[in-house]
């Protein structure tokens, strides 16, 4: 299962309002999402739009290095493996 661990904005508009409990950074909002563990998750990709950071073990990289130039949306999903 996947977890969000953060979402953020810079500005708001059109759907993007920050939840009550974002907090104000210097370049926006910021928030944890209020979701379940998910057996998926699908990442919105644009080039207006600011990376995408997957990070597991403690180690976090932007994702648009791994995909070709245009590539979107990114979907993840659980491994399943023993």
């Amino acid at each position: 299962m996947l977890r969000a661990g953060a979402a953020e904005v810079q500005g708001s508009g059109a759907g993007m309002e920050p939840p009550p409990g974002a907090v104000r950074m210097e370049d926006g909002w910021r928030w944890t999402p209020d979701l379940p563990p998910q057996e998926r998750l699908v990442l919105a990709a644009s080039p207006h739009g600011g990376d995408h950071e997957l990070c597991v073990g403690g180690t976090c990289r932007p994702l648009r290095g791994w995909l070709p130039p245009g590539e979107g949306p990114i979907s993840l999903s659980a491994c399943r493996g023993g």
